[in-house]
């Protein structure tokens, strides 16, 4: 998979053929960062201990020069959401499509037939911002489409990533969803 990252950048013009930059993933752990289609950098999505990273948005930074050598700074968000890979957790969203007659949104989860207890539920949108963060009261999590400062979300594609903690083995879990809101 390819994601193609806008760049941001202060005022200066970019003596640069950059095209912007993209990250891709394609397979495996780890995450390529691409300039003008090479290479520079790949990123295994752990910390400097060594240990995975948790899901959630990282800015990636890359400096380059321009042809006068001077140095510029770009930079990309990069939203991590690893698939879960637990098929003892079944997580349900409805409705998975929502359109200007709905207000809500109701995210089931069960682990091992049983409603999960503790969980969280962080919603994102497709620029990788987390828009709300939501508890899970007796395998239910209910979304008022609003974002954590009460607004009403615009149309888009929403990831809805739940985690939590298996109690059996003490195993962090996550899984995702995604819903496409019509305003």
């Amino acid at each position: 998979m390819t994601l193609t990252i806008p760049l941001e950048s202060t005022s200066f013009p970019l003596q640069l053929d950059t095209g912007g930059w993209s990250i891709t993933s394609e397979g495996g752990e780890g995450i390529d960062l691409i300039l003008n289609g090479r290479v520079v950098g790949r990123w295994n999505t752990r910390d400097l201990v060594g240990s995975p990273v948790p899901n959630g948005i990282y800015q990636a930074l890359m400096e380059v020069k321009d042809s006068r050598g001077d140095p510029h700074i770009l930079t990309a968000r990069i939203s991590l959401v690893r698939p879960g890979t637990d098929d003892r957790l079944v997580l349900e969203v409805r409705p998975s499509l929502i359109t200007g007659e709905e207000d809500t949104c109701v995210l089931r989860a069960t682990l091992d037939g049983s409603p999960v207890q503790g969980w969280r539920v962080k919603i994102y949108n497709v620029a990788g911002e987390q828009v709300r963060g939501l508890a899970v009261t007796d395998g239910q999590a209910v979304w008022d489409l609003r974002t954590g400062g009460g607004r009403s979300v615009s149309t888009g594609i929403y990831l809805l990533v739940a985690e939590g903690t298996d109690p059996a083995s003490g195993t962090q879990l996550h899984g995702i969803r995604k819903i496409l809101v019509l305003r």
